[in-house]
């Protein structure tokens, strides 16, 4: 079966320290990919429909980076843009209170130790 997110950047090391592999450490403090996709999962406001379009766009740490910084408000694809609609403003201004407000290593901690699967873009299959 095709990946659902044939435009997804590979996921390659590079200056800013993400690292290789569907879930091995995607960035220097050693969250695998799982963790971030866990964690957009959990943003207010964020569906399927949102998720995908961010997730075709950004690695999953980049996509909480840009969560995180408001950077959404004004870089944001096409694709990106219709999926966040007419609240577009509001939308990445939730994204951006609430990704302030939120530890991803333990929102991935509880995620773990509940057993639950995440899959992200680059997961076989």
């Amino acid at each position: 079966m095709p990946s659902p997110f044939p435009n997804a950047p590979a996921h390659t090391a590079g200056p800013d320290g993400l690292a290789t592999g569907p879930t091995g450490p995607t960035d220097a403090g050693g969250l695998p990919a799982e963790a971030w996709v866990a964690a957009l999962a959990g943003l207010d406001l964020m569906g399927p429909r949102r998720l995908h379009a961010l997730l075709a766009d950004h690695a999953p740490a980049e996509a909480w980076r840009a969560c995180a910084s408001g950077a959404l408000a004004t870089d944001a694809s096409p694709a990106l843009r219709r999926a966040l609609g007419r609240d577009a403003r509001r939308v990445v201004t939730r994204w951006r209170r609430q990704a302030a407000a939120t530890d991803v290593a333990e929102r991935w901690q509880a995620h773990d130790a509940a057993g639950l699967t995440v899959l992200t873009p680059a997961a076989p299959g």
